[in-house]
This record gives structure tokens, C-alpha cells and sequence, in this order.
């Protein structure tokens, strides 16, 4: 592609050390990622913020170390050793109740031209 073609990004920002033209970053909603998006649909994910106490890392910090930190409580899981009383309950809904709800909705294919009759 020539640089005067004009299906070409018109002003990128910086270039990736990688050698790769940077376009432009967004943030997840929590703001704890960005994603940095770059030429033919590469996108890169980055912590840049913890997720359980908000502390913003800087540039080369690691990560891990900071995360390593917390304990499963900051994630609202239960601590270590402890096992929750609801630890055995069923994880879906009893056979009855399936086989209600798949009486009242049968189960299609969709799309593929087959289906239930």
C-alpha cells in the first residue's frame, strides 16, 4: 500500500517498537484495560490498572507481583481451605424442571434448513 493511497489510516499516532503503526488505544469499562489497536485488525490487551483495589501500575511494572498480593476474598471468592456449605448443590436446574422447559421449547437447529419437526 503506497502512502497515498487512500484507504491508508491518515494520521497513526507512534510506531510499536515491534515495527507496527499504532492507531489508536481504547479502555474496558472498568478502565483496568486498554487495548492498544494497530494496522490489520491487531489489537493488544494491557493491565494497566488492578482490578480488585484500582492501584494504576506504571509502564514495565509487573503484574504479577502486584496481584500475587491480594487474596481470594478481593475477588469475592471464598478464602483458601474454606469450602462453602453450597459447595454441592446442583449446578443446573432438577430433571423435572429440563425436561418442563424442554417440553414447552423445543430445541431447533436454526439456520441449517433441518429443525424439529
Amino acid at each position: 500500500m503506497s502512502k497515498n493511497d487512500p484507504g491508508r489510516t491518515k494520521t497513526p499516532v507512534r510506531n510499536d517498537p515491534r515495527g507496527e503503526t499504532y492507531q489508536r488505544s481504547t479502555y474496558s469499562e472498568s478502565g483496568c484495560l486498554r487495548y492498544d489497536h494497530y494496522g490489520r485488525s491487531k489489537v493488544v490487551a494491557n493491565l494497566v490498572a488492578c482490578p480488585f483495589c484500582g492501584y494504576e501500575f506504571a509502564g514495565n511494572e509487573k503484574r504479577e507481583v502486584h496481584l500475587g498480593e491480594h487474596t481470594p476474598e478481593d475477588a469475592g471468592l471464598s478464602p483458601l481451605g474454606v469450602i462453602p456449605e453450597e459447595h454441592d448443590k446442583p449446578l443446573f436446574e432438577t430433571e423435572e424442571k429440563i425436561e418442563e422447559i424442554a417440553a414447552e421449547e423445543p430445541i431447533g437447529y436454526g439456520g441449517w434448513g433441518g429443525g424439529v419437526p
